[in-house]
């Protein structure tokens, strides 16, 4: 069994989605699907104490993808059309990395060319930006293990093909480490 289980529950909670304002942004920001960075970050200027998140939605089919939204006090603000579509509790979000609108300006005016999205491919490869985006996808992949177990009585992958992505996932994350303190080292 993963030793990585134990964050599924916890991470898991009932996403409380502000169906309202999503919906309205949706339509404000002229929102396409298959563009959820793109909608989440236009969105994020039209509204006070929005946070933009990057992190992963698994949706109840089983189905675990990349995405980006808003966190306001509210709860979720998902512009995307095809998700402000869903039911409320056809989805559950996996937050990872959070930057607030002055950190996205920030970002945004060191780039000649604009931001780019994913916004955690943007000089965050290492640090507690990228060990919240590898919490997430830890957690998401247990919770759409357990989603498809739930649907079709097996499991999505086996206990040991599990354990074998979710080290992946934790290697890659070491490796980023190791390399930047070789560099650190060699620079000094």
């Amino acid at each position: 069994m993963s030793p990585f289980r134990w964050l599924a529950p916890l991470l898991a909670a009932p996403t409380v989605i502000d169906v309202p304002t999503s919906r309205r942004l949706c339509a404000l920001v002229e929102a396409k699907n298959r563009m959820c960075y793109i909608n989440a970050l236009r969105a994020l200027f039209h509204l006070t104490n929005a946070t933009y998140v990057e992190g992963f939605v698994v949706l109840r089919i089983g189905t675990r993808l990349e995405h980006a939204w808003l966190e306001t006090p509210r709860g979720v603000v998902d512009p995307s059309p095809s998700y402000v579509a869903m039911a409320q509790g056809d989805r559950t979000y996996f937050p990872g990395p959070r930057w607030s609108a002055a950190e996205i300006t920030s970002l945004a005016d060191a780039q000649e060319d604009g931001l780019p999205t994913p916004v955690l491919e943007y000089g965050t490869k290492d640090g507690p930006q990228r060990e919240a985006w590898i919490e997430a996808a830890l957690a998401s992949f247990s919770h759409c293990s357990a989603a498809l177990l739930e649907l079709t009585g097996q499991p999505a992958v086996t206990p040991d093909q599990e354990s074998d992505c979710l080290d992946a996932l934790l290697g890659c994350f070491l490796a980023s480490r190791v390399r930047e303190k070789a560099v650190k080292t060699h620079l000094s």
